[in-house]
């Protein structure tokens, strides 16, 4: 082999060992960020985990034969009807009347105030 061969294979050897440094430099940085990621969902799971111990140990506590009880207890035709009838009592009171009653309420206020003003500027007269 002449010289300038071995000067081209050396050459090429060299920039075939930059790409492989550079290639070793992007693998580790990888596997440093694929080991951060590992670790934050370690953490993530682990919080998801605690949740759902809590969950269960609350669904644990739970007497669902006294719920379904209760549930099979309740009397949904009467709170129908109950319903049914405040809807109606509702849609027969007088919107204007009431209206009318508690403007006449707080003018019946405003007269109050004034009287109570009143006396007291006269007994304030006594109290000295």
């Amino acid at each position: 082999m002449n010289e300038q061969t071995v000067a081209q294979l050396l050459e090429e050897t060299r920039a075939g060992n930059r790409l492989l440094k550079k290639q070793l430099a992007a693998t580790r940085l990888a596997a440093l960020a694929l080991a951060a990621l590992v670790l934050v969902l370690g953490v993530l799971l682990s919080d998801a985990l605690a949740e759902v111990r809590s969950v269960i140990a609350v669904v644990d506590g739970l007497d669902l034969e006294r719920v379904s009880e209760a549930i099979a207890a309740l009397d949904v035709q009467s709170l129908n009807e109950a319903i049914a009838e405040l809807k109606s009592q509702a849609g027969s009171l007088d919107a204007e009347a009431i209206n009318e009653t508690m403007a006449a309420l707080s003018e019946a206020a405003g007269s109050i105030e004034e009287a109570a003003e009143t006396f007291n500027r006269v007994t304030a007269f006594f109290r000295r």
